[in-house]
């Protein structure tokens, strides 16, 4: 059975985890929602696959901002070839079981950004409105055909590092098989990006880069890229730092403040009935 990814938020000590896991025949197979703070009044925030770091974001937004991490389910199958669109689908499914009609803030983080476009293009298709779709230095979909050889693999070997990383801080304490199934959930999520290409999207997009990104491409370079995908408003947050580390420390404190600002001016466009 493998361990919901809600737990690594919900016991984030070692010795919590391990007395989770001595539990294991017990504890419910993974739901695709887990909270990551539940406190407040305002529409909730989705992040898909969220990571770790994001508990000092989602504090950082105030008490009235509510935060969910999005996920696949242990349940759900998805069949090769792997399509963003049918693992958009089920992460739409899990969003609405908390949240059953719209305006939806969704957002996240690298290539999961591609995900949380995909998946707030299906909750369109639903017939709901997105309030927010917010990008954290995610490339645009046909970044990869735009790079020279050496940007590529430059990139490539970058993203593989930080992957890596990232995977070892989240499963390290985790038995292998289920470490394996998170590592799987990832393969899958990067041959369906791989694929992906997206008509245009109708709707506010807040997209958040790094300054110290690979290839020192300026800001305004991503703004023109993701220009050609977004139909509505695209504005534009340059944080300090670089890819990872513009979710820590004084970086993440600017990058909240500015995120908190565009889900409240977002917000306001969709007045609250009654």
């Amino acid at each position: 059975m493998s361990l919901p990814l809600a737990a690594l938020f919900q016991y984030p000590t070692v010795g919590q985890l391990a007395r989770l896991l001595r539990q294991e025949d017990t504890f419910p197979s993974s739901p695709r929602i887990y909270p990551i703070k539940t406190t407040g009044g305002r529409p909730p925030f989705f992040c898909v696959f969220a990571h770790l770091f994001w508990r000092r974001i989602a504090g950082l937004l105030g008490p009235d901002r509510p935060f969910y991490g999005v996920a696949l389910s242990a349940d759900d199958r998805l069949d090769p070839p792997y399509c963003l669109e049918d693992m958009a689908a089920c992460l739409a499914g899990g969003i609405r079981e908390v949240q059953p009609r719209g305006p939806y803030f969704l957002g996240g983080w690298c290539l999961d950004g591609l995900v949380a476009l995909e998946t707030a293009r299906t909750l369109q298709r639903q017939g709901e409105q997105t309030g927010l779709l917010v990008l954290f230095d995610t490339p645009a979909p046909d970044f990869w055909e735009n790079l020279t050889w050496r940007e590529s693999a430059r990139l490539r070997l970058w993203l593989s590092w930080q992957r890596l990383r990232d995977y070892w801080d989240t499963v390290r304490h985790l038995p292998s098989r289920r470490a394996a199934r998170a590592r799987n959930i990832a393969a899958i999520r990067d041959q369906a990006v791989r694929r992906y290409r997206p008509a245009s999207y109708a709707g506010h997009v807040a997209l958040f880069t790094s300054a110290a990104r690979p290839g020192r491409r300026p800001a305004r370079d991503a703004r023109s890229r993701w220009a050609g995908f977004v139909l509505g408003e695209l504005e534009v947050h340059e944080i300090p730092g670089n890819h990872a580390t513009m979710f820590f420390k004084n970086n993440a404190e600017i990058l909240a403040r500015k995120l908190a600002s565009s889900l409240a001016r977002a917000e306001a466009r969709f007045p609250r009935s009654g």
